[in-house]
């Protein structure tokens, strides 16, 4: 298990009904718990698509919580994430799904049948040096560029 994944399991169980995540369409809040649950449906869904360790997922939603359950959930697969908005050019977000070689997107395309799935509760073990999500600069040059971060 990942520190990423140790640190949700203690929240999770010493505060469950804490309120932690906030956004304008959720303004009682997310708990642990609700996290915890939302975070493995994403999971199981990656999980159902062969979708493991080091296999990057493009992470295209709108601000607010959905993208960090989405992170959250490509963690727990043991993948690893790039994250863009939705309001991103296509073609900024067409450069960066191939430049990662990502393998599938969570959007709101599909979010509803990702939510409409029961959560797993398991974490995929990764080792410290596993991809875990690559940040790209803004391209105001060019093309964006990518720098690829480790779980450890």
């Amino acid at each position: 298990m990942n520190w990423i994944a140790k640190r949700l399991e203690e929240h999770l169980n010493a505060r469950p009904g804490h309120a932690f995540l906030y956004d304008e369409t959720t303004p009682g809040g997310v708990t642990y718990e609700q996290f915890s649950d939302l975070s493995g449906r994403v999971r199981a869904y990656l999980a159902a698509r062969g979708i493991g360790r080091e296999d990057f997922v493009l992470v295209n939603l709108p601000r607010g919580i959905q993208p960090l359950i989405a992170v959250m959930g490509v963690w727990r697969a043991g993948a690893a994430f790039a994250l863009v908005e939705n309001t991103y050019a296509p073609e900024r977000i067409d450069f960066i799904r191939r430049d990662c070689g990502c393998k599938l997107e969570i959007s709101e395309r599909n979010w509803e049948e990702i939510m409409a799935l029961p959560a797993a509760e398991d974490f995929a073990d990764v080792g410290d040096h596993d991809a875990a999500y690559a940040i790209y600069t803004s391209g105001t040059t060019g093309n964006p560029t990518g720098v690829l971060h480790e779980y450890g």
